[in-house]
């Protein structure tokens, strides 16, 4: 089955190349903010390899960060914690060490709604559009425009937004119930995983009226190879990877169009009916699931000794917070 037409003005990628702009955006804006706090333009110390500023500002910019979202076991809000300086990691916020800031000020952005019980769940979003430095963001865009801007003219913008944001905020749900507390994420990278699921499913379902039916599978596979390398590099994680995926076919799945016509063909009609609505019920399962594992503190690494090694390779202790 080939793709229905996109509707008038759709061929142009514009979700693509709106969420490009705003990802910009953001990136200057936590640069200003960074000139503000540390006088300086970039983290030198640590070397942000990304070109970029401090884990600090990622997180107060809108970096998926536990912490903030749901309360901690690692990093509680009743203690204190190192305010903004230049020697914290990039990616990682200090569990440990003197300072008069309390997490809702490491948080920043929106004031929770009681200071025991951090509220900030809309970083499962806003982590889509931080970039850890320019060099991550050219490699979040170098994916999205090249592959999710194909994408998005083959599919049309509306079910291409669906698939993006469902994709994208249940691979960060997925992936946060294997990292620690201290770790921040970010990254329009889970979603393209998203997409690839879901174009190669409807690679599969025109298979046989497809000029050349084996280019869904080489871009898949090529996609997948290319941000499995990219999810060891900090701030990047293979398990959100993995859930965009996972969300992606689900998400794809649950708007599948009918080719049947329900006064002709009533059967398979309710059959795909059927099918659309248990992809529908079992992504919303799957969501549920990972979300209460998520806010109970219920780590899926625990007891996992090769959980780790999915996102990072045991050199220079960089698994060390994992």
């Amino acid at each position: 089955m080939q793709h229905p037409p996109a509707e008038k003005g759709q061929r142009i990628p514009l979700f693509s190349y709106i969420f490009a702009l705003m990802a910009g955006i953001l990136l200057i804006y936590g640069f200003i903010q960074f000139k503000n706090e540390y006088s300086a333009v970039l983290s030198l110390s640590p070397f942000n390899i990304y070109l970029g500023v401090n884990a600090q500002t990622l997180v107060r910019t809108g970096a998926l960060f536990p912490p903030c979202m749901r309360a901690s076991l690692e990093l509680t809000p009743s203690q204190s914690y190192p305010c903004a300086n230049a020697s914290n990691w990039v990616y990682e916020i200090p569990m440990t060490g003197g300072g008069t800031c309390q997490l809702e000020n490491v948080c920043g952005l929106t004031p929770f709604k009681s200071a025991q019980a951090p509220d900030q769940a809309f970083r499962f979003l806003t982590a889509l559009l931080t970039s850890g430095g320019v060099f991550q963001y050219v490699i979040n865009m170098l994916f999205l425009l090249s592959y999710g801007a194909m994408v998005e003219r083959q599919m049309g913008t509306l079910r291409y937004i669906y698939i993006f944001i469902v994709s994208g905020t249940f691979g960060y749900c997925f992936g946060s119930v294997f990292i620690h507390d201290n770790v921040a994420l970010m990254g329009c990278l889970v979603p393209i995983f998203g997409l690839a699921g879901a174009s190669l499913m409807d690679g599969f379902r025109s298979w046989q009226s497809t000029l050349y039916p084996g280019s869904p599978i080489l871009r898949f596979l090529l996609v997948i190879v290319l941000g499995v390398i990219v999810g060891y590099l900090p701030g990047y994680n293979n398990f959100c990877h993995l859930g965009g995926l996972m969300g992606g076919i689900l998400a794809q799945w649950s708007i599948w169009s009918s080719q049947a016509k329900f006064l002709e063909q009533r059967v398979r009609w309710l059959m795909m009916m059927a099918f659309r609505l248990i992809a529908l019920v079992a992504l919303i399962v799957l969501f549920y699931e990972v979300l209460s594992n998520f806010y109970t503190n219920h780590s899926w690494s625990q007891g996992c000794n090769w959980c780790q090694f999915v996102s990072c390779l045991p050199f220079y202790n960089t698994c060390s917070s994992l």
